[in-house]
């Protein structure tokens, strides 16, 4: 894979990201109860902070599609996924919102620790 498909593959999903970081914080009801259906929802601060978090990664990934800054962010959601899983297996009120955020932190660790190594190095392109 050359670096600029990687460059693009990062940048979109940078886009996706900011996208449910912009629903999160302006649509959180109706997210929430979309992902959560009969169960109750998490406090809308909660999913707020996570929107906000979201967005601000994505646009640092869009902006700086880097290997440390791509790589920063993989461990970011490595441990949001960790998190989740362990909301999911001791709030169980929760489980199914967990469980969503989880995979979806999952896939995006995933994502980026596998295209780390096709990224330019530094902001010169190294």
């Amino acid at each position: 894979m050359m670096r600029r498909t990687a460059t693009v593959i990062i940048r979109t999903s940078a886009i996706e990201r900011c996208v449910t970081g912009v629903l999160l914080l302006g649509r959180t009801d109706a997210i929430t109860g979309l992902i959560a259906g009969d169960q109750p929802r998490p406090p809308a601060w909660l999913v707020r902070v996570l929107g906000s978090r979201l967005l601000a990664q994505g646009l640092l990934e869009y902006t700086q599609p880097r290997r440390r800054v791509v790589l920063a962010c993989a461990a970011v959601d490595a441990v949001h996924a960790a998190s989740m899983v362990m909301a999911a297996i001791t709030r169980g009120a929760y489980r199914r919102t967990a469980a969503v955020s989880a995979v979806e932190a999952t896939v995006s660790a995933i994502l980026g620790g596998a295209l780390t190594k096709r990224l330019p190095g530094e902001i010169s392109g190294r």
